[in-house]
């Protein structure tokens, strides 16, 4: 399993392309290709196992994401 993360203003700058062609979504409803195309085209590159995510998160680390800033999306099958 990965865990990626992309920052809210990642999310913030893709909702408003999309809205504007009638298609912005809210956070929660967003597919797998969605959150990808915000994370590619971000240019970010912040995945974690789902161990090292708990790991860094539990420990409140430098690389945890936080949720005022992050959003973060599970991909089971990889």
């Amino acid at each position: 399993m990965k865990v990626r993360v992309i920052s809210y203003d990642s999310y913030e700058d893709w909702y408003e392309e999309k809205f504007k062609e009638g298609n912005g979504k809210d956070i929660s409803e967003l597919t797998d290709d969605e959150f990808m195309e915000i994370y590619n085209g971000a240019g970010e590159k912040w995945e974690f196992s789902l161990e090292g995510f708990a790991r860094e998160f539990n420990i409140d680390g430098p690389y945890a994401p936080t949720p005022s800033y992050h959003i973060i999306h599970f991909f089971p099958n990889e």
